[in-house]
């Protein structure tokens, strides 16, 4: 049997991290030298300073740890950092669709098969590389 593994895509991953990041460190830089009292200067380092770790880290740990998508004739298979895996069998149908599934507020990318009550959440991976890479092991695709 092959497998095709697809990685997240780098423009959809670091973009984000990167921008978030140079604009707390940017907001630092700027910011620090203008801030009038020792007060000012302490919570600037401790907000933008803080946050601009937190988004570095996230962005390492998503490049060290990255999830894939196993995609063969018979399954496609997400595995997550930690090794939890979320399997889509073509005997529940062989149409994959592209759906937004609701996170909280917000609404992600998810693949599912119609009915299997099974959906793969699509962090930081191109759309068009997956159509792509199910179209060739024989899945129809349905959706963006």
């Amino acid at each position: 049997m092959i497998m095709i593994i697809v990685g997240p895509s780098r423009l959809h991953r670091d973009v984000p991290f990167a921008v978030f990041t140079a604009i707390f460190v940017l907001g630092l830089v700027l910011g620090f030298p203008r801030s009038g009292t020792l007060l000012a200067r302490i919570a600037a380092v401790a907000i933008l300073g803080g946050a601009a770790v937190v988004f570095a880290t996230a962005w390492i740990l998503s490049v060290l740890r990255p999830s894939r998508l196993e995609i063969s004739p018979d399954t496609v298979t997400l595995v997550r950092p930690d090794g939890q895996r979320t399997t889509l069998h073509r005997m529940s149908g062989s149409e994959i669709t592209v759906i937004d599934a609701p996170i909280g507020r917000y609404r992600r990318s998810a693949l599912t098969i119609p009915g299997s009550g099974t959906e793969l959440m699509l962090t930081f991976f191109s759309l068009k590389e997956i159509r792509r890479t199910c179209l060739a092991s024989g899945w129809q695709f349905r959706g963006r």
